[in-house]
């Protein structure tokens, strides 16, 4: 590739990045940290730990001034981002385990969704992230892709001991 048509690109992405609140560049740069940690937790513990782990935590303050799917699609926005631009660009259940986390910690509570369909004989698998049946992280038409399985496809934190 020519050394211009690089930097130009590189030039282009830090005017997006400026452009960005600090807000923007804060998600962004805990998106670009939680989708490899997502990973990660999933490749060592599994899913079910993870998923568990995850709604252990407990709910950050609300934020004041935003409504919930407003706060929830700009958190949508900066784990899109940081998977597009960031140096580990992870895959659906990772991307959206860590879209999870950053509502939890804003005191939104989103639902994970899975769906499968079969494309050219082979089975695929499909992970987004719903807010009161708005998809996040995704097209809204997923459901026409994937069928969508389980009411409630992510474990409930265990009370007790």
């Amino acid at each position: 590739m020519p050394q211009g048509k690089s930097r130009g690109a590189s030039s282009s992405r830090w005017a997006r990045w400026r452009e960005l609140s600090l807000r923007e560049q804060r998600a962004t740069l805990a998106a670009a940290l939680l989708i490899p940690a997502a990973r990660l937790a999933l490749r060592t513990r599994g899913a079910a730990w993870t998923t568990d782990r995850l709604l252990r935590r407990p709910l950050g303050a609300r934020v004041g001034g935003l409504d919930d799917l407003a706060s929830a699609r700009e958190l949508a926005r900066a784990v899109g981002r940081a998977s597009n631009n960031g140096p580990y660009a992870g895959n659906c259940l990772s991307r959206s385990l860590a879209l999870l986390w950053m509502l939890r910690g804003r005191g939104i509570v989103g639902e994970l969704r899975y769906g499968a369909r079969t494309a050219d004989g082979k089975l695929e698998a499909h992970a987004w992230v719903e807010l009161n049946g708005r998809v996040l992280n995704d097209r809204q038409d997923v459901e026409t892709r994937f069928a969508r399985f389980g009411s409630d496809p992510v474990p409930r934190a265990r009370t007790g001991p």
